[in-house]
């Protein structure tokens, strides 16, 4: 990032001294005033005490070589965060059909009672329909309906349940003060807790599951933030609230408990945005990730 910072400068620098000597340029070649001299200088100092008469033009001039020096100078130091190179993929819904159920046909039994039933023949010789004996009630058989064995829908990489902890955790970020987003899937995982604040900064987290878990969601948003942005730095960070295992590395935050979480959370609380449209834009740009990195 020294490298950016010392780019940006140097970019400052050049933008400064094209605009300078256009200025200067401007002025010999429109009222033959060279802003380099002193005597010029002072000698519209000793014309504005004499009142003597200067075109308004000049006046003008001054005022917007200063503006463009000064919105020039303000772009190219003011951090922007790039448009994202990440194609914006439409979200399809699809819906799946319901199963047809499969009514059985009912099978009525017409063949009256002790009434014995002719083996069918193996032959193509017809045989004459059997038909009840006189004076038989043939009783009406109730039609059974069979219904259609449904399987569930189980998606590949079906997420684990939900920590009774989740709900908890996500009121602590909303009391908080920072922004919740919805839980991004990423490598097969599902993260529970997603929250932005001012600062660029962005927590993710869950509850009971391996510290590797988040590690490598921590990783994997590092890298799309570093192939969609420039010279902007993103502040992660991971947590993991009673951990099924000890964190490998000091990369994210481990709590023994909610309280814990709530204890911390309560002296990182989330400041007011100063430039509440870079904070809209922030939010617009994680939102983008979230729906693509789920697509990977």
């Amino acid at each position: 990032m020294k490298t950016d910072k010392l780019n940006k400068i140097l970019l400052v620098i050049l933008w400064l001294l094209i605009a300078i000597l256009t200025t200067c340029f401007w002025f010999n070649t429109q009222f033959g005033f060279d802003i380099f001299s002193g005597a010029h200088w002072r000698y519209l100092s000793y014309m504005q005490a004499s009142q003597t008469p200067i075109k308004t033009s000049f006046y003008l001039s001054i005022i917007i070589s200063g503006m463009i020096i000064l919105i020039g100078s303000y772009m190219l130091v003011h951090p922007q965060i790039k448009s994202i190179r990440i194609a914006f993929l439409k979200r399809t819904s699809k819906k799946t059909p319901p199963p047809h159920e499969q009514n059985a046909t009912p099978v009525i039994n017409t063949i009256a009672p002790d009434t014995p039933v002719r083996p069918q023949r193996l032959s193509n010789t017809p045989t004459a329909p059997i038909s009840p004996q006189p004076g038989t009630i043939t009783p009406a058989s109730t039609p059974v309906n069979t219904p259609a064995t449904t399987m569930p829908n189980i998606s590949r990489g079906m997420p684990a349940p939900e920590s009774p902890d989740t709900p908890q955790i996500l009121d602590i970020f909303e009391n908080a003060k920072y922004t919740i987003k919805p839980s991004p899937r990423i490598h097969g995982f599902t993260v529970p807790v997603f929250a932005i604040g001012t600062n660029e900064t962005v927590y993710i987290g869950a509850s009971s599951v391996a510290p590797e878990r988040i590690i490598d969601a921590v990783s994997a948003l590092q890298q799309v933030f570093s192939d969609t942005l420039d010279n902007i730095d993103i502040n992660i960070h991971g947590f993991v609230v009673n951990p099924t295992a000890p964190a490998p590395t000091e990369s994210i935050l481990t709590f023994e408990s909610v309280e814990e979480l709530r204890k911390y959370m309560s002296e990182h609380e989330n400041q007011p945005a100063q430039d509440p449209e870079n904070f809209e834009a922030f939010s617009m740009y994680i939102s983008t990730v979230i729906d693509y990195i789920g697509k990977i």
